[in-house]
């Protein structure tokens, strides 16, 4: 009767083996986080951009929509003036319907790095005095205002008051630039631009 046999194998992972699967372990679980976490700054960039330009569009708009209503007219002492950080100007009530001027200004706190919009609802034409004085963006390193003339220079200031080198006329269009912060890159700023432009009139008698 024969026996039958059997041939048992009992070789295992020498250290060496098991030490060479755990490098490969370890090499392809950093790839893996390395490569998770570069997608996760990425987007955390990506979104942080998207909220300075959402942000931003809104400081825009608000001052396009007082800005181009702005207007001049001397026989009256209605006038702008501005300079690099800041503009005051006459333009429509935002709060009555019946056409009423008020007293707008934009200007720079560079201390606090913040933009500040004043208003006096009724305007008494000397923008000495405010109803209200209200920050509308913060984290602001620079805010440049540029004034088109006639001729399409584009100058540092404007001032249409008695005696002033515009005296009695409003810009042809303002361009105003900002700079933003840059949480991701504390060293730079973004620079977002646009132009309002003032398409009715640039003097009114």
């Amino acid at each position: 009767m024969m026996k039958s046999m059997r041939y048992i194998n009992n070789k295992s992972f020498t250290l060496v083996e098991i030490l060479i699967g755990m490098s490969i372990m370890m090499i392809i679980t950093g790839m893996i986080a390395s490569l998770f976490i570069g997608t996760l700054n990425y987007w955390k960039r990506g979104y942080s951009f998207n909220q300075r330009q959402q942000s931003t569009r809104l400081v825009f708009s608000r001052m396009t929509d007082n800005i181009s209503s702005l207007f001049v007219a001397a026989s009256r002492d209605i006038h702008c003036f501005g300079s690099k950080d800041k503009f005051y100007f006459i333009s429509a009530s935002v709060k009555s319907p019946e056409g009423d001027l008020a007293e707008m200004g934009y200007e720079y706190n560079s201390a606090e790095k913040k933009i500040l919009f004043s208003y006096q609802e009724k305007a008494d034409f000397n923008f000495d005095t405010y109803d209200s004085k209200d920050m509308i963006a913060i984290n602001i390193l620079s805010l440049d205002f540029r004034y088109m003339d006639s001729s399409g220079n584009w100058l540092e200031s404007w001032d249409s008051r008695q005696g002033g080198q515009q005296q009695g006329k409003a810009p042809q269009a303002i361009k105003v630039s900002l700079g933003v912060e840059n949480n991701d890159l504390p060293d730079k700023k973004e620079l977002f631009e646009t132009i309002i432009e003032l398409p009715i009139r640039t003097k009114y008698e």
